[in-house]
């Protein structure tokens, strides 16, 4: 019977559990997390969905002595490294998905990356875009189609702490992980719903060798709204995840078709990846060493533009 470990269950947590309850091979699940409101959340989203074969447990305290064939790090990243180590002191671990933002220094991804390099762990980062069927299908689907360019505008988008998402997805798309990023960032620093972290408005410019990014975020409207637009040499393609379309058009701007766009939930999704990571010993999340890479970029970004800002208050990058 396969052992998953999920650490933090709070709003992301909780998500990743209703969908760990899916798993058809029947496994044991432990839910750790010290804030008992927290657990009683997840108890009650578990309730929601209908429950496999899996057996479930709750608990504030960390497991001890146990051997883990997935740990699931869903804290906050401001405690992520420190949980992750007190879960590996304690217990063998096989594989781990953790949480974006990874973490919230490039100190903090190099020590990660030595304790998975000695322990031998496997390691994937939940930048879950690239393991969506319809942007696979979209890949596929440009194949030599070279990507010019991709623009995300949006309002209240989360830039700070939501836009690695569409970092790691560029990334995915043109196959490359060494880019060049480059701030037009706001001088408001706003706190975010995440407590100790913030968020920005503004602009964060993206570039490869050929293709370039661009993600905008404005809070120009109370709720949160964007577009996906991604040009290649022949083609356009529009993109509304909200309302899961895709529209099509050629050169002429001319549509050639409209089409739905699956963009699932986190709650459909991670018993996906368990499983396809405890029997294959793969998954299509980003790996560890691709996602470093574009974090600590990232992170140098967000971190050099909040001192700019506010010089000497923030040790480390205050996003999440």
């Amino acid at each position: 019977m396969n052992k998953i470990v999920l650490v933090g269950a709070g709003q992301i947590g909780s998500r990743h559990l209703q969908a760990l309850a899916n798993i058809k091979n029947l496994c044991s699940i432990t839910v750790v997390d010290p804030n008992l409101d927290s657990l009683d959340r997840a108890r009650n989203r578990l309730l929601e969905v209908s429950i496999s074969s899996s057996n479930v447990f709750f608990t504030s305290k960390m497991p001890v002595g146990e051997s883990f064939d997935l740990a699931i790090i869903a804290t906050s990243a401001d405690v992520r490294l420190v949980a992750f180590e007190w879960l590996l002191q304690q217990n063998n671990l096989k594989n781990v998905i953790f949480e974006k933002v990874l973490f919230q220094s490039a100190g903090q991804i190099q020590q990660c990356t030595e304790l998975l390099e000695k322990h031998l762990i496997q390691a994937w980062v939940n930048c879950p875009r690239r393991a969506f069927t319809s942007y696979k299908k979209l890949k596929r689907l440009m194949g030599k189609d070279q990507l010019v360019s991709m623009k995300v505008t949006g309002s209240n988008l989360g830039l700070a702490c939501n836009g690695i998402h569409f970092v790691d997805l560029f990334a995915f798309l043109i196959g490359q992980s060494k880019l060049t990023m480059e701030p037009e960032l706001g001088c408001d620093i706003i706190e975010s719903k995440r407590r100790g972290c913030f968020e920005v408005f503004g602009k964060l410019n993206v570039y490869a060798k050929d293709s370039f990014l661009s993600i905008s975020s404005d809070n120009l409207t109370g709720n949160k709204s964007f577009e996906i637009e991604i040009r290649t040499k022949q083609t356009r393609y529009v993109i509304d995840e909200l309302a899961q379309k895709i529209w099509e058009y050629n050169m002429d701007d001319k549509l050639l078709s409209t089409t739905e766009f699956v963009v699932p939930p986190q709650s459909q999704l991670s018993h996906i990846v368990a499983s396809e990571i405890m029997s294959k010993g793969q998954c299509d999340l980003t790996t560890f060493s691709e996602s470093a890479v574009l974090h600590e970029s990232y992170l140098s970004v967000f971190f050099a533009h909040f001192n700019s800002i506010d010089p000497d208050r923030f040790e480390i990058c205050p996003i999440s």
